[in-house]
């Protein structure tokens, strides 16, 4: 009778969960975008799409840092909201490409939920409680830490070329030639891979190790074989300089600090 009166709880819990969902929607909706008709996932307007993506973040969010208390099945809500959010707000630039392309670059409403889901994913891999994470199998530090990885690259490349966008046009990655949004790219890709690499030195995480070597050395072959052509003699030569430079600091850092500790794990293994 117990287990039977536990289900129904849990049943009529997640059916309010639902339909709270729900209901912030179609307030947000009436809110946003009063006037025009309601869509739950698709053909929002720019606006409401933006809300959206932040609501479904805070929600999760909510769920994942909710008292003790909450089931299993919250959990994994929470889980699933949050990526949700992520996906909409990556996205977004995307889907509305010609409000977004119209925007002031950075100062503007996307960009502010970028920097909150940055955020909370940092908050998310480096907060201590585990009663809110719902799988055993997997270490939270490493899941939040990955996603975090990849949503601040994505939106890494998202600022720079909204930076460079042109009044007027529809945003896209493209470069459309312009070298200075080619190097920018380049430059921001590998400092992040040096922050990258520091942060798997610290952690002593081979694999963000490895990645961080990885997109420093893809890098590298972007400079050498694709920017650096197009640029004057004296300003080649002073960028070869300039990128053997740093080459040899990483290299030095990765010595240092990681050698010992590779041939440990190598041991262990």
């Amino acid at each position: 009778m117990r287990l039977t009166n536990g289900k129904s709880i849990q049943g009529i819990a997640l059916l309010l969960l639902l339909t709270g969902f729900v209901a912030v929607k179609v307030q947000m909706s009436s809110i946003i975008q009063p006037g025009q008709p309601f869509r739950f996932f698709f053909n929002q307007s720019s606006p409401m799409a933006v809300g959206s993506a932040a609501g479904w973040l805070a929600y999760g969010l909510g769920l994942l840092y909710w008292p003790r208390g909450l089931d299993r099945p919250f959990r994994i809500a929470g889980v699933v909201l949050v990526f949700a959010g992520l996906a909409k707000a990556l996205t977004y630039p995307f889907s509305h490409s010609s409000a977004f392309g119209a925007m002031t670059p950075l100062l503007n409403t996307p960009t502010l939920v970028f920097l909150f889901a940055l955020a909370a994913l940092l908050c998310l891999t480096l907060g201590k409680p585990k009663h809110q994470w719902p799988y055993e199998a997997l270490s939270p530090r490493a899941f939040w830490g990955t996603a975090l990885a990849v949503v601040a690259f994505c939106v890494l490349n998202i600022v720079i070329s909204s930076v460079f966008t042109e009044t007027g046009r529809r945003f896209s990655l493209e470069t459309y030639g312009n070298l200075a949004h080619q190097l920018a790219y380049s430059l921001c890709w590998l400092l992040y891979s040096i922050g990258l690499l520091v942060v798997g030195i610290k952690w002593n995480t081979s694999k963000v190790r490895w990645a961080a070597l990885v997109l420093m050395v893809g890098t590298a072959f972007k400079i050498f074989f694709m920017d650096l052509w197009r640029l004057g003699q004296l300003y080649r030569v002073a960028s070869f300089i300039g990128l053997a430079a740093v080459l040899i600091l990483v290299s030095f850092l990765y010595q240092r600090f990681m050698t010992g500790k590779d041939e440990e794990e190598k041991q262990r293994a």
